[in-house]
């Protein structure tokens, strides 16, 4: 795109007429094409004066700026931080906004960047119940509509990193456990078309091999609907597994499991020596969930996700927060159970968070 000063047009005026005569005269030999002629012209004249043209750093801007408005919370938040990188204060808003996105990893980044570029928090936490996180964001809202401008520090980067749990083929890099032993995760749990089946035929639950700090964990869950639902809501059982450590048993020695038992999802149940706080009292091994989220029936998909983070955890389901922890253990290994019921998981995701943004 050029730019072109309005003194400059009478010197291109100027210009075409000592170098190719009269516009009128030629245009007129070409008919209807006058204009295209007089635009051409114009152009060579501004090329060869030096007009000042859109440089690609231009254009780059221009298209993260567009890119504030995409609908994919994703793109927003990327198009925001590098406008922020490049001295633009327009990415600001664009953050408080996400403090309220419906992905909890998102909504993690985006308080990270924040908190990065202006030292504050304003009481936000992407764990906190809606009311709470809704009053954060507009605190941070208007702070980024009056003093980002003013934001010395820009070289913000990336605070989460996704981890591939599952290459999509099966089951490298996580261990099946049943009664009590190491056992092969097939035939009882299969992949296929990005669902992880299990058919219920053990007792014992399958982790990852690794041990996990700082995340967000999302993943979906369904019942088959060939369960049946005549009031055996006992044959709907089953848990995700955080924080995991020591040995492996037919329960795992040490960890957090959070219900996804049908009618008391979100539950908490402690595993041999965890320890915690729940409403600043020590932890006693169970803890109800908060309020009840709306299950879905059988064959209809259910979210949770669960953030762990510096010896904080909160469990959303559905979009509700249902339980909280505080003062528990940071890291540990990850893990699906399975109770001799049969469940389906998709979407299994984990977000690492990175304060140091390597």
């Amino acid at each position: 795109m050029i730019r072109v000063r309005s003194y400059e047009v009478m010197q291109i005026r100027k210009r075409c007429k000592k170098d190719f005569g009269d516009i009128e005269s030629i245009s007129r030999l070409f008919g209807r094409v006058r204009l295209k002629i007089v635009v051409l012209l114009g152009l060579a004249l501004a090329l060869n004066a030096g007009t000042a043209w859109a440089t690609p750093q231009d254009d780059r801007e221009n298209d993260l700026e567009i890119s504030l408005r995409d609908r994919d919370p994703k793109m927003r938040l990327a198009a925001a931080r590098d406008l922020i990188r490049v001295g633009k204060a327009t990415g600001f808003p664009t953050l408080a906004k996400l403090l309220l996105a419906d992905s909890m990893a998102i909504r993690v980044e985006a308080s990270l960047l924040l908190q990065v570029a202006s030292g504050e928090k304003f009481g936000y936490s992407a764990g906190q119940p809606l009311e709470q996180r809704r009053a954060g964001a507009v605190r941070w809202l208007r702070w980024a509509n009056s003093e980002a401008a003013r934001v010395k520090n820009r070289d913000v980067r990336a605070k989460t990193k996704p981890v591939q749990l599952f290459d999509g083929k099966g089951f490298a890099g996580w261990q099946a456990i049943d009664a009590g032993q190491p056992a092969k995760a097939e035939p009882v749990w299969r992949f296929a078309e990005g669902i992880i089946s299990c058919d219920g035929q053990a007792d014992g639950y399958l982790r990852t091999e690794q041990a996990y700090q700082d995340y967000v964990l999302s993943l979906e869950w369904r019942w088959p609907q060939n369960l049946g639902d005549d009031g055996g809501v006992f044959r709907k059982d089953s848990g995700v597994f955080i924080m995991l450590n020591g040995q492996d048993g037919v329960i795992p020695s040490s960890g957090l499991e959070a219900q996804l038992y049908a009618g008391r999802v979100g539950d908490f149940w402690g595993l041999g020596d965890l320890s915690g706080k729940i409403n600043g009292e020590p932890f006693r091994h169970y803890a109800r969930r908060m309020e009840d989220p709306e299950e879905k029936p059988l064959g209809e998909w259910n979210r949770m996700e669960i953030l762990v983070d510096q010896g904080n955890v909160s469990v959303f389901v559905n979009g509700s927060l249902v339980n909280t922890m505080t003062d528990a253990r940071r890291s540990g290994r990850i893990g699906l159970q399975v109770e001799q019921h049969a469940i389906e998981f998709r979407n299994v995701q984990l977000t690492l968070i990175d304060r140091d943004g390597e």
